[in-house]
């Protein structure tokens, strides 16, 4: 506050620019407090970016599934993303969905979701179109490495404070050069967050367990980057798991966007037999499976289409071709009935 009681009676005019969403309720220096909240004279959302055109749009691809694992009182519960459970029960479901450890899993399919689109992009003119998956930690990251290895023959950049694999870069060298390749995919903790401009990003899988909402919207920034060469179809994917704390972030930013109408979120009911997923004993929680299937798309548009009509646009796609992705033609078809009914016709 120094600063702030230096220059408050002699500065004539003063200007605070930040790119960073207030989001604490601290005093932020030069920035008026009403109520205990900083509030700023002047705020460019992004809804105002996509109405000038400055942001591209986004596509959420949710992922439910299943997620079975053991509580410290040594009991096994098997939840669904639907499931209303407990703060820490959420935890244990999340953390579950993106275990690294169990192949064919909840994190295996946002992967393969994600790599499925990235190629799509890249075959449909995008040729350097690249994704980001970001980690919990650099043991998930290297795991997730592995993954992607398995999948595409090519070895992801990692960008970790530490590596496991002693032929990776170190990670500001190897985030440059990835800034510069055509490489398909960067895997990072936090490193590729605020502050990182890597404009041919339009993938991101969400894979780390952090939800506060601050960094959710760092994160989703790296793919709305505008590119005026991908024509029409220019758009930003973001692959998440159907968790209901991430998907309220999602529709947040989603709602932003002009004309955005309410739209409801997964139906959660309550299973029974999970009240002992809040009471922690002796012993440690241990994820044990996990599966993941796609559930939904929504985007900034206020569109969403369900996992049904994602798949008659992809079997449409395979017959008659089209110069726009699966996710974007389920997503007109959601709006429009004469497109759906195509879709149902010759892709159903």
């Amino acid at each position: 506050m120094a600063a702030q009681q230096a220059f408050l009676h002699s500065a004539k005019r003063i200007i605070s620019l930040s790119g960073t969403p207030f989001r604490i309720r601290d005093p932020i220096v030069f920035v008026k407090t009403v109520d205990g909240r900083s509030v700023c004279d002047y705020s460019y959302t992004y809804g105002d970016a996509l109405r000038d055109r400055t942001c591209r749009p986004v596509h959420f691809a949710a992922l439910g599934g299943t997620a079975t694992f053991r509580t410290p009182d040594s009991a096994e519960h098997t939840v669904t993303f639907d499931d209303d459970l407990s703060e820490r029960g959420e935890s244990y479901r999340l953390r579950t969905a993106l275990d690294a450890t169990s192949d064919g899993g909840h994190l295996t399919a946002m992967l393969e979701e994600a790599d499925r689109r990235l190629r799509h992009l890249r075959a449909s003119g995008d040729h350097d179109a690249a994704g980001l998956v970001v980690s919990m930690d650099c043991d998930h990251a290297d795991a997730i490495a592995t993954m992607l290895t398995r999948s595409s023959g090519v070895r992801p950049v990692v960008a970790c404070s530490r590596s496991n694999n002693p032929d990776d870069p170190a990670p500001g060298p190897g985030i440059a050069a990835f800034v510069n390749s055509t490489s398909p995919w960067i895997v990072a903790v936090r490193m590729v967050s605020e502050g990182v401009d890597i404009r041919r990003l339009r993938v991101v899988v969400y894979a780390t367990n952090v939800t506060a909402e601050l960094y959710f919207r760092q994160i989703i920034g790296r793919v709305v980057r505008v590119d005026p060469t991908n024509g029409a179809d220019d758009h930003g994917l973001v692959v998440l798991p159907a968790d209901p704390e991430l998907l309220a972030m999602a529709e947040r930013i989603a709602d932003e966007a002009p004309g955005a109408i309410e739209r409801p979120l997964i139906i959660r009911g309550v299973q029974a037999g999970l009240d002992g997923i809040d009471q922690p004993r002796n012993g440690a929680f241990q994820p044990l499976a996990s599966t993941g299937d796609l559930e939904f798309v929504f985007d900034s548009d206020g569109r969403r289409a369900e996992a049904t009509l994602v798949a008659a646009a992809e079997k449409y796609i395979q017959v008659f071709g089209s110069p726009i992705s699966a996710f974007e033609l389920a997503l007109a078809a959601a709006s429009n009935p004469a497109i759906r009914e195509r879709l149902r016709t010759y892709g159903g």
